[in-house]
């Protein structure tokens, strides 16, 4: 009985496999194949075995996409996902108008990355952006800048359009929340705690579990950014908003496959380090 339910679990999965290997494990190989070739989808492929790795060394284009995209992963964890969380407190608490805030900040996770794109293109415009007619209007015009043009400013300037689109992970912190025992929230009451302290020691502590997710999603979700950097900036200004994903785009692009798939596998190395720390980080300890 036991056999005949293995091989009835077995059929079952033969299925999702079958097309996990299609389309996963097949292209990931074919990817780390190619990644020791010379390649232009042309011409023969040429095996120069490590050559396209040790290449990675000296390209500073890399080593710049490299720290910025790790750089938007940070800023992912430590602002964009904090914001979230505070936000889904705050309205978890049933404020008056919760339901109309919760639609405006889910709102822009239905707008078009082009859209976006273009509406703050408007708003970093240097010459009548938004953003400098505000900064006008208040009488700080000397700070007015070409926000998505100019390297000390691009690429903040490009991680901030970003950071405050919060409402994919507010919901999924106020779905948690929604789980919570009411009764824990009345205990603390009756102790003496404020409901700054509940938040601190109820809300957040049981919000682990949403929050190890959120860190997954974003990060990898930084790791594939790819539109905002390239319908913005494309790389500029100088290769300041250079991001990984857009540098194996324009390796591709100029006809350089087997190096631009030596970036992919190394994205797909970077990420795999990257789900290895959040499982350690976030871990359950046993009892």
């Amino acid at each position: 009985m036991k056999n005949h339910h293995r091989l009835g679990v077995a059929l079952f999965l033969i299925p999702a496999m079958a097309v996990f290997a299609v389309y996963f494990i097949y292209p990931v190989g074919f990817l780390v194949y190619t990644s020791v070739m010379k390649w232009d989808s042309i011409t023969p492929m040429e095996f120069v075995g490590l050559d396209n790795y040790r290449r990675l060394l000296g390209d500073g284009v890399f080593h710049k996409s490299l720290l910025n995209t790790l750089a938007w992963g940070a800023a992912a964890v430590f602002l964009h996902i904090p914001m979230a969380i505070v936000v889904a407190m705050i309205l978890s608490r049933k404020i008056a108008g919760w339901k109309f805030f919760r639609t405006v900040f889910f709102i822009p996770n239905l707008i078009s990355t082009l859209a976006l794109a273009m509406l703050w293109q408007f708003i970093y415009n240097g010459e009548f952006g938004l953003l400098n007619e505000l900064l006008r209007s208040v009488g700080l015009g000397a700070w007015q800048r070409n926000w998505l043009g100019e390297m000390h400013t691009a690429f903040p300037a490009l991680i901030g359009q970003w950071i405050f689109y919060i409402g994919f992970f507010m919901v999924i912190f106020m779905s948690f929340i929604s789980t919570i025992d009411p009764a824990l929230y009345e205990s603390a009451q009756i102790d003496g705690a404020t409901g700054l302290k509940q938040e601190w020691h109820i809300t957040l502590p049981l919000l682990k579990p949403a929050v190890s997710i959120a860190v997954l999603l974003a990060l990898t979700d930084t790791l594939k950014n790819f539109e905002a950097p390239f319908l913005l900036t494309n790389g500029g200004p100088v290769n300041q908003t250079m991001v990984l994903s857009l540098h194996i785009y324009n390796k591709m692009n100029a006809y350089q496959y087997g190096y631009a798939n030596t970036l992919a596998v190394m994205l797909i190395a970077i990420g795999a380090v990257m789900v290895l720390l959040v499982r350690l980080l976030f871990r359950e300890k046993d009892v």
